[in-house]
């Protein structure tokens, strides 16, 4: 695999991952002693998405000297996208890592905001976009 790539897809998942714990760990932070935080995902177990997963975690773990941790619930365990939505509105869960079509069926502005990359003339994009 050509380096650059190889470079980019590292990137992309540690970020991916990172991004994901630190926006749903930023309101807990203050009161994180003893704190877990539940977070789903559709990635399979083992997956590469799982595993920055995983070293975030331990990340954390480390980072917050055992005050706030995060247990990833991996393969889609909590159901699928929408299903991870619900629990997260009812507080069974703290947070998801969904794709842009997961989120666009729960809320609507989301796929709106995707629905503009995947136009090529603007359009459709402004069509698509809505008031």
């Amino acid at each position: 695999m050509h380096k650059s790539r190889a470079s980019r897809r590292r990137f992309l998942k540690t970020t991916a991952a990172a991004g994901a714990a630190g926006i749903f760990a930023v309101p807990l932070i203050g009161r994180a002693e003893g704190r877990k935080l539940r977070i789903a995902t559709l990635a399979p177990q083992g997956s590469s998405w799982h595993k920055a997963f995983e070293k975030t975690a331990r990340d954390l773990k480390e980072r917050t000297e055992g005050a706030l941790e995060m247990k990833i619930y991996a393969g889609g365990t909590m159901g699928d996208e929408g299903a991870m939505v619900r629990k997260m509105r009812h507080g069974q869960l703290d947070g998801a890592a969904l794709t842009s079509v997961g989120l666009g069926r729960s809320t609507s502005s989301c796929w709106r905001c995707s629905c503009r990359c995947c136009s090529r003339t603007t359009r459709n994009s402004t069509r698509c976009a809505g008031p």
